[in-house]
């Protein structure tokens, strides 16, 4: 089975892709085809990035996207309309693979990817990790009642990890209503997920996807909202989807886990660690005893046996 991954970034994102892909590169013992589209944008080639991936023998492929569709579409708060293009950087390496990894840039990757690579599809185009803080109504937008009533299954995943099937997405181009929920999202402010929506990528992907979309190990997708619980803990990708990113480091907000990660990346690029700090972990505890998070992390916990009996 050939497999891709790939990643999205302009200029604003680059920043963190860098980490991503290095993290992606450092855990991965395989030789992956790894893939970064930049839109109106394009990296410096002399980026240590770039150096680690030829020492690891996975070159990065460099490649340009746009999309005239999406170019006057707005931008919500950190989301910019480059989102928007997650779908088509998938088709334009159908051809090639049996499947692709798509991977947001603020996530960081903690183990192999080869088994997520692998996995069974069961019939379906995509394989995801349901939006915990969004199914769990933490962000208060009640997508579950109004998808329902809208004819949705009520089930809404987190676009930031996307594996998808490339023969199935072969047999149907999903491209066209996908642009068609966009656009109606875009001019109508008609979201079936959320009364005021501000993830338009996310929210038009589960509309075309609904109920053609296979649930995997929250591990795989372990998003910010989840911190301190066992599945941000034994992450294989963690996903800081809120406005508080893995970088900069800060012993408050980095457990030990990723302060080695970002540390080891650092050094890989011939830069200095971004934090020595050898009671991070004991600062990290203490915050959240101080912020009183006990309950909500019990209560999290709970919640994720429901989400993922296997857990």
């Amino acid at each position: 089975m050939k497999a891709a991954v790939a990643f999205l970034t302009d200029k604003d994102g680059y920043r963190l892709v860098r980490y991503a892909i290095t993290s992606l590169l450092m855990k991965t013992s395989a030789r992956l085809d790894v893939y970064l589209f930049c839109r109106d944008f394009r990296p410096n080639g002399c980026d240590p990035i770039f150096r680690f991936a030829e020492s690891a023998r996975n070159p990065v492929a460099l490649a340009e996207i746009n999309s005239s569709e999406f170019a006057n579409f707005k931008n919500y708060n950190r989301i910019t309309n480059t989102a928007m293009l997650k779908l088509d950087l998938t088709y334009r390496l159908l051809e090639k693979y049996d499947r692709v990894l798509y991977a947001d840039n603020d996530v960081l990757f903690f183990t192999d990817v080869s088994p997520l690579l692998r996995i069974r599809m069961d019939g379906h185009a995509l394989a995801a990790v349901p939006d915990v803080a969004e199914q769990l109504g933490f962000t208060g937008g009640g997508i579950v009642e109004r998808s329902r009533e809208r004819g949705r299954t009520g089930a809404y995943f987190n676009a930031g990890l996307l594996l998808f099937d490339c023969q199935k997405l072969a047999s149907h181009d999903y491209r066209i209503p996908y642009l068609e929920t966009a656009l109606r999202h875009e001019t109508e402010g008609d979201c079936d997920y959320k009364q005021q929506c501000g993830t338009p990528d996310q929210c038009s992907l589960n509309v075309i996807f609904d109920n053609d979309w296979k649930q995997i190990d929250l591990r795989w997708n372990a998003q910010s909202c989840l911190k301190h619980t066992s599945v941000w803990r034994d992450a294989y990708i963690r996903h800081y989807n809120g406005w508080h990113k893995a970088v900069p480091l800060r012993p408050w907000r980095n457990d030990k886990k990723d302060t080695a990660l970002i540390n080891a990346m650092s050094a890989a690029w011939g830069e200095r660690h971004a934090l020595r700090w050898p009671a991070t972990s004991a600062i990290y505890e203490l915050d959240r005893h101080l912020r009183g998070r006990n309950e909500h992390v019990r209560f999290l916990e709970q919640a994720i046996k429901q989400m993922q009996p296997l857990i």
